[in-house]
């Protein structure tokens, strides 16, 4: 064949270059981009002829997008967020079974026993009462704040560490050494942020303790409180051991 024959034969055999080009088009979904962009542009200018329509639709969308984010947003807050602590979906809160109530607190002869046999948990920790928490009045102001009596291995159980200062020593725990670590938001309100403040003297109940320590801003306990963990501190002495 001629240069202009075999041409010919190529274009028949191939089905023609606007086939190809239609067929390579496909291949690369760039007629479906063009499909989806005519159909907007025919949406668009329905909606325009209905005013009435579109609004309402506008409106309905509105109302349903919003709704179902706020739902969200609870069930997230109170359902789905995980703890802010390491290991979070390993974290077990431990009750005892009761006449009167069936999740009772354990008492601290259960929680030696579960300590010394425990082979199922890799640490075990223990925070007093049953809340965890009680009012207590600070020397020097008369605001009453939060405080929990908690055992040695409570901020390394939950991964995490003061901001200054340091965390609660065994030694400590088995001495019956009283010591207080702050929340941030209590170190910032009652001692003005001061840089000095491990190693004061702090009376709690008319009781002398020494601050050791100041935990992180972001640190939460009870984590799903709004705002409790501003006022909180927490003390370990040897009251908690009797």
């Amino acid at each position: 064949m001629s240069r202009e024959e075999a041409r010919f034969a190529a274009l028949r055999s191939f089905g023609g270059v606007a086939r190809v080009k239609e067929d390579s088009r496909d291949e690369r979904d760039i007629r479906i981009l063009e499909e989806v962009g005519h159909d907007l542009r025919y949406g668009t200018r329905m909606l325009r002829r209905s005013t009435g329509f579109t609004a309402m639709a506008t409106l309905s969308l509105a109302l349903g997008i919003g709704a179902n984010t706020a739902i969200f947003s609870v069930l997230y807050a109170v359902l789905l967020r995980p703890l802010p602590y390491r290991d979070a979906n390993q974290l077990v809160l431990i009750f005892s079974e009761g006449r009167d109530d069936p999740r009772e607190p354990i008492t601290l002869d259960d929680f030696e026993i579960l300590k010394s046999q425990s082979r199922s948990f890799e640490e075990i920790t223990i925070f007093y009462k049953n809340t965890g928490f009680s009012r207590v009045n600070l020397s020097g102001t008369a605001e009453p704040v939060q405080g929990g009596f908690v055992s040695a291995d409570f901020f390394p159980l939950l991964g995490v560490s003061p901001r200054m200062g340091r965390s609660f020593t065994s030694e400590e725990e088995k001495q019956g050494t009283r010591v207080v670590i702050l929340s941030h938001n209590l170190w910032n309100r009652r001692f003005g942020g001061a840089l000095d403040v491990v190693g004061r003297r702090l009376q709690i109940d008319d009781v002398d303790f020494q601050v050791i320590g100041v935990m992180p801003a972001t640190f939460q306990f009870p984590a799903r409180v709004p705002r409790v963990h501003n006022r909180h501190f927490f003390t370990f002495h040897n009251s908690f051991l009797q």
